[in-house]
């Protein structure tokens, strides 16, 4: 059977059947091709699993650091508490306003301020037709250039996706490569 990378990731992370696993397993037993592209899903999933322990490790020193820190001064202080919930609430409030969506999309520095192309009715056939008064046939224009630019949003993620999940592959192929050809240095010089 060929194994896609959907399989291969559900075996890396204990998501199959035993039925799955074993037959699975005795596929990798006869194809080394199947062993090298699961050392590198295990290396990318390790990799990420590693990545979140280590911020995890972080964000709860931070924690502790902080509550001791908190601890000390407000047994030296006893107004610094309510100083502390003021100044959390602040910044909670200050962070909504920071970083909630704006109503204006932010374009990248090389587009200029021009509507974007649409692929159906354009912004000034909309506009046109609000100027008209047809009010119900702009918004379904409006709905259908939503639905539109959401569907070419999702693949441009699907591709995004792609590519890194690719990058990550050729960069483990150079990996194995460049061991490959160390070893054959090394054994080329010992002869």
């Amino acid at each position: 059977m060929k194994y896609t990378e959907e399989h291969i990731d559900a075996y890396v992370r204990g998501e199959m059947t035993v039925e799955e696993k074993a037959s699975f397993e005795a596929e990798l037993e006869q194809d080394p091709a199947l062993v090298r592209e699961v050392n590198m899903m295990r290396l990318i999933f390790d990799g990420l699993k590693d990545r979140k322990d280590k911020r995890d490790a972080i964000t709860k020193w931070q924690e502790e650091a902080q509550q001791k820190a908190a601890a000390k001064v407000a047994a030296q202080r006893p107004w610094v508490p309510w100083v502390t919930a003021f100044s959390a609430a602040a910044a909670l409030v200050a962070g909504v306003f920071l970083f909630s969506p704006i109503s204006t999309p932010v374009l990248p520095p090389n587009v200029d301020n021009n509507p974007p192309i649409m692929r159906g009715t354009g912004l000034s056939d909309i506009d046109s037709l609000i100027e008209q008064g047809n009010f119900q046939e702009a918004i379904e224009a409006i709905d259908a250039e939503i639905a539109e630019n959401d569907s070419l949003l999702q693949e441009s993620i699907r591709i995004r996706d792609e590519a890194i999940y690719s990058v990550k592959k050729y960069e483990y192929a150079i990996q194995l490569l460049k061991e490959r050809k160390n070893e054959l240095l090394t054994k080329q010089r010992t002869e």
